[in-house]
């Protein structure tokens, strides 16, 4: 009787499921085949009725993100159930561009706030911050948003302080700086000139040297100063950054909420100690781009528009400059382990890659070892190599929420309040959007690094990111004999035939006001590693990803690379 009874509950049970998921793909493609003007995108079928497709979601991202592609096919959108709430995955470069062009309409508020409060630990009782602001990034409110005083607009403060500090003479300063502070770290490290000294972990070399130089010449010396374990923590905390970026409780993971709350105790020293100190009587100090208690003027900029607003705290504020500085840090720096690795388990384009930042010295140095970074930056060779990493290594979930009824891409209409998600990971591997050869005979998978994918040979229609025969704007000009009558094939660095396929920053008005910065970073210590070390790892097998990082930001390489460096005579 109570065997009669399980097979029985098991029966009824699996029923629902059969019938759930029969339900659901009826219902998907009744939306597929709908004609029209404003359609609703279909469901991804699932069988646990109130669940939803959340356990594919949370615990395998990437592979729900694929199945959904390969089932419905690119810029069709489809919307994924996770428990009572929905959001619409799109794909394909014209949707892409779709959300990017209709910016105005759409907002990336919810998500920050999001992230604030769950990776960085904003408390609960400034929520009101954010909820009451929705007069969106731009200086002019958005028509029928809160009538809030300009000094409580949260979003467009921060947006204007980023865009406004990370360009011009602020990003100069703020490069030069960190290229100074990393070879003052570099020129500390305990290797000599003859032998050879061993290295646990050349990546957690990367790590610490590059997370130290590039936090010194955005918040000063005295945050380190103050928190002798700051380099320490954060590279913990990015250890657990997965799990509070899921929102665990605490109880599951009580180490995580352990070394975010030391961290943020840390920035509140660092703020304490630099408003003490600052003298905001000092005009001349104002004025100043770089001084040793804020770091960059982007930072004071940030205390005072942050403690300007209503019911902002100091926690907020130091969960807040948290997120600055793990967004500052924890897709750079493995960029950067990614550009160096994959460069030294490949002894051709080492030598490329030193002949090129060779001929780049200014023979007559001053400061940065002689590194000239405007030719740097316009290297195509080097250029290409940081957007192969970025294509490859770089996998976020892009959010945005529309602000108005009925917000469409192309016939597909999305209520106001939904989320929409793309995913850069799948939009760089789109195969048929980007080139895989073969180029001189050679294939190139678009799952493999290709340091060459993004330079366009005049004298090759088959070079370039893009697939050869697709249909793009730029096209390859052909080569032009010079004065000696020599045919000239030099290589030239382009990205704009995979626009809305190449998206490591985003896109539209909440593109990432940091890229240019990151740029000169990436290749900024690339150079500096190659110029001022020999360095040979113990393996030469090619890196995997740590893919426990994946969708929030770059995916750090696996493992540990027991190196051996030996300082270069310049």
């Amino acid at each position: 009787m109570q065997w009669d009874l399980r097979i029985t509950v098991a029966v009824g049970l699996l029923s629902i499921l059969v019938l759930t998921r029969v339900v659901t793909s009826i219902r998907s493609n009744l939306a597929l085949r709908r004609s029209g003007e404003g359609k609703t995108p279909p469901i991804m079928p699932y069988a646990l009725p109130g669940i939803g497709n959340m356990l594919a979601f949370a615990f395998d991202t990437k592979s729900l993100l694929s199945t959904i592609i390969d089932q419905f096919g690119p810029n069709i959108p489809v919307r994924i159930r996770v428990l009572n709430i929905k959001l619409n995955f799109i794909s394909g470069s014209e949707s892409v561009l779709a959300i990017f062009r209709g910016s105005r309409d759409l907002t990336t508020a919810p998500a920050a706030t999001l992230v604030l409060e769950n990776a960085f630990g904003c408390p609960g009782s400034v929520r009101h911050v954010f909820d009451r602001d929705n007069t969106g990034i731009l200086t002019q409110p958005l028509e029928g948003s809160n009538p809030l005083e300009p000094h409580n607009r949260f979003f467009s403060l921060s947006h204007r302080s980023l865009h406004k500090h990370l360009s011009g003479t602020g990003l100069n300063e703020l490069a030069s700086r960190f290229m100074s502070c990393l070879e003052t770290e570099l020129a500390a490290l305990d290797i000599g000139h003859e032998e050879w000294t061993t290295i646990p972990d050349f990546y957690d070399l990367i790590k610490q040297t590059v997370f130290k130089a590039s936090t010194t010449a955005l918040c000063g010396p005295n945050l380190f100063a103050l928190n002798p374990d700051f380099t320490d923590d954060f590279w913990e905390f990015d250890t657990h950054i997965t799990k509070l970026f899921k929102n665990l409780p605490r109880w599951m993971i009580p180490k995580s909420f352990q070394v975010r709350e030391k961290l943020k105790a840390s920035m509140m020293k660092w703020h304490k100690h630099a408003e003490e100190k600052f003298d905001k009587n000092d005009e001349a100090l104002q004025n100043l781009e770089w001084e040793e208690l804020y770091g960059a003027k982007l930072m004071r900029a940030r205390y005072e528009d942050l403690m300007g607003i209503d019911g902002f705290n100091e926690e907020a504020y130091a969960a807040a400059d948290l997120g600055m500085i793990w967004g500052a840090n924890a897709n750079i720096v493995p960029i950067i382990g990614w550009s160096m690795i994959d460069t030294l388990v490949r002894p051709k384009l080492l030598s490329q890659a030193r002949e090129e930042i060779s001929s780049l010295i200014d023979p007559s140095p001053k400061g940065a070892i002689g590194l000239n970074m405007p030719k740097l930056l316009a290297s195509p060779l080097l250029q290409s190599i940081y957007s192969e990493e970025l294509r490859l290594r770089n996998g976020v979930i892009i959010q945005r929420v529309p602000t108005v009824d009925n917000f469409k891409i192309g016939n597909w209409k999305f209520p106001k309040g939904d989320m929409i998600i793309t995913s850069s990971w799948h939009e760089q591997r789109d195969r048929s959007v980007w080139n895989e050869g073969p180029v001189n005979g050679e294939v190139h998978s678009v799952e493999d690094f290709w340091a060459e994918r993004f330079l366009v040979y005049p004298n090759d229609p088959n070079s370039g990111p893009a697939k050869p025969g697709r249909d793009v704007k730029s096209k390859v000009k052909p080569a032009v004999e010079d004065a000696a009558g020599n045919a000239g094939n030099q290589p030239k660095f382009t990205i704009d035939s995979v626009t809305g396929s190449y998206i490591p920053y985003g896109g539209g008005q909440k593109i990432c006001p940091g890229r240019f910065y990151a740029k000169q970073e990436a290749i900024g210590a690339m150079a500096m590693f190659l110029t001022m070390f020999d360095i040979e790892l113990e393996k030469n097998d090619l890196p995997k990803p740590n893919m426990e990082y994946f969708p929030f930001g770059v995916v750090p390489p696996l493992g540990t690379f027991p190196a051996r460096m030996r300082r270069r005579k310049l």
